[in-house]
This record gives structure tokens, C-alpha cells and sequence, in this order.
């Protein structure tokens, strides 16, 4: 009829028009959708990255390494001392701290204690030390000293009360290389392969003297 629109041209428009609409959220969003897919990426590399850097800390973790001795020094079948010895090493420094205290016999004609502490670095299978400190109290009297090392060789000693005047002293100067008493003593005591240990040789510097220090070869055991 004239001036009567058709309903089925009216639909075949609204159909047309719902054709064009969008029909996925990648279509009616992409800048939004492209959006996400960044942030996702950037969270896997993320959580990546964290996961490594755990790895890595647990791998560092794990290399630490804790050494303690306690045992008692005897003169034949007399005690006369009882010392604890403690170290860490991590693969890049170590630290060890050791006490002493007299027992016994010793004790019937005075008290000895010592304490003493020391911090350096590893270079390969050798420890480097960088500070040593001591104090030793005997019969009520307390005597202190210290060393510090620089690349290896010792550079300042002090001692308190200082060595009497005249008494044998070892050149500062030529002692590179050397270990102090508290390094010495844990080389030889912590648990470390015998390839390390055995048929070896080190010197030791106190701040006055060099004493020589011999780890003989491997005793092969019979039968």
C-alpha cells in the first residue's frame, strides 16, 4: 500500500547493520586486546627473571660451608686445654673465630685464655687472610695484638704490651705469603679433600716470628 513501509525491507536493513557490528572482543577492542598481550609478556618475562635470580641465590646459599671443632689439648695423658673452633667460608671469604681455655694441670698454677678472630678471602683452594686480632689473658695479665694483611702479605703488627726491646723479630717485609695462628690452625683442622691437605707445606707469621708448617703425604693404610 502507498506510503506503508515493508516490514521485511525494514529487516533486511537491521540485518545487514547487525552483519557489520563486531563480533569478537579482539575486533571491537584491538588497542585494548593488544594491551593486554604486551602486559602478559612482560609478566613471563618477570616471573622468569625472579625465578633466575632465586636460582642463582639458592646455588650461593648452598656453597656456604660451616666448619666447628671442639677438642681438648693433652701433654701425654695430662689435659691441658680446651679449644672451640669455628669457620665459614662461602667460596669468596671466610671467617674464623677460636677460644681456648687452660684445663687440668695447667689450671694448678694459673688460668690461660685466649680468643681470637680473623676475616680474609679465597683464592682458589687457599684462604688470604686480611685481619687478625687476639686477645690472651694469663695469671690476670691480658695481652693483645693484631695484624693486618694487604694482597697477601702482612703490612701492620701491634702488639700490647710490646715485645721487650732486643727480642727476635721477623722482617715484616718478607713475610708475603704467610698465614697467621688462627688460619694456620683451621687449614689444618677443617674437613677439606687430602688432595688439599696432605703433602703440603705453609708458613706462619705471629706478628714476630715465621714458623714453618709441614702437612706430610698420605699414610697408605695396610692390608
Amino acid at each position: 500500500m502507498p506510503g506503508t513501509e515493508c516490514p521485511d525491507q525494514f529487516d533486511s536493513r537491521t540485518r545487514i547493520e547487525s552483519l557489520k557490528e563486531p563480533t569478537h572482543d579482539r575486533d571491537r577492542a584491538p588497542s585494548r586486546w593488544a594491551s593486554g598481550r604486551t602486559f602478559r609478556k612482560q609478566a613471563c618475562r618477570f616471573v622468569c627473571a625472579l625465578l633466575l635470580a632465586l636460582n642463582c641465590l639458592g646455588a650461593a646459599v648452598a656453597e656456604t660451608r660451616v666448619d666447628r671443632h671442639e677438642f681438648t689439648l693433652s701433654v701425654g695423658s695430662f689435659r691441658i686445654a680446651n679449644m672451640i673452633l669455628d669457620g665459614e667460608t662461602d667460596g669468596t671469604s671466610y671467617s674464623v673465630s677460636a677460644s681456648l681455655n687452660s684445663s687440668g694441670l695447667v689450671n694448678w698454677f694459673t688460668k690461660v685464655r685466649y680468643d681470637g678472630r680473623v676475616h680474609g678471602s679465597v683464592s682458589g683452594n687457599r684462604l688470604v687472610p686480611r685481619h687478625y686480632v687476639e686477645t690472651t689473658v694469663s695469671g690476670g695479665e691480658q695481652a693483645s695484638g693484631s695484624i693486618t694483611y694487604r694482597k697477601g702479605s702482612p703490612v701492620q703488627t701491634e702488639k700490647s704490651p710490646p715485645a721487650p726491646i732486643g727480642s727476635p723479630r721477623a722482617s715484616i717485609a718478607e713475610q708475603h705469603g704467610t698465614l697467621d695462628i688462627l688460619t694456620a690452625t683451621y687449614v689444618a683442622l677443617r674437613s677439606s679433600p687430602e688432595a688439599e691437605l696432605c703433602d703440603r707445606e705453609f708458613f706462619m707469621f705471629d706478628g714476630t716470628r715465621r714458623t714453618k708448617i709441614e702437612l706430610g703425604p698420605k699414610q697408605q693404610e695396610d692390608g
